[in-house]
């Protein structure tokens, strides 16, 4: 299952979309807690068990947003947002959420080739006082290329 924070997976359509998934993994200083039911002493992994059991939630909150996905028919997952929020004076809870979605493979969209435009815009003064000049511009896929100062 294809699993990301952007919100769409190029070379590919959005072919239905099933809904919001998401999960979410508490944590304390000593204990940690998921959805999946799990609990275990931070305290046991010494100074890093902090990190290490975050890393822990962050695996079982992913797996269970996949599964939730799964249980939806969906193929992927697109625009997922993990937010990690302080719950009171030690704890943490860890929100992952996307939305569940179907894919298909992109047909190729062919862009139409345009010619260059040849425009005049004024530049800037270079002092209040001045009157601004006009300059010969080229626009090439909407930007401006200044081609050459008028006399």
């Amino acid at each position: 299952m294809l699993i990301t924070n952007l919100p769409a997976i190029a070379g590919f359509e959005i072919s239905a979309a099933h809904g919001m998934v998401s999960t979410t993994a508490s944590m304390t200083r000593h204990v940690l807690k998921t959805s999946m039911g799990g609990a275990r002493s931070a305290q046991e992994s010494g100074s890093d068990g902090f990190s290490a059991e975050l890393e822990e939630a962050r695996k079982r909150a992913f797996a269970q947003l996949k599964q939730e996905a799964l249980e939806l028919g969906a193929q992927a997952i697109i625009g997922v947002s993990e937010q990690l929020h302080t719950v009171g004076e030690s704890g943490y809870m860890l929100l992952l959420s996307g939305t569940a979605v179907d894919l298909k493979k992109a047909e190729p969209v062919e862009l139409p080739q345009l010619q260059p435009q040849v425009v005049y815009v004024q530049a800037e003064a270079v002092a209040a006082e001045q009157e601004p000049e006009i300059i010969e511009a080229v626009v090439r896929d909407n930007v401006i290329y200044p081609q050459f100062a008028r006399a």
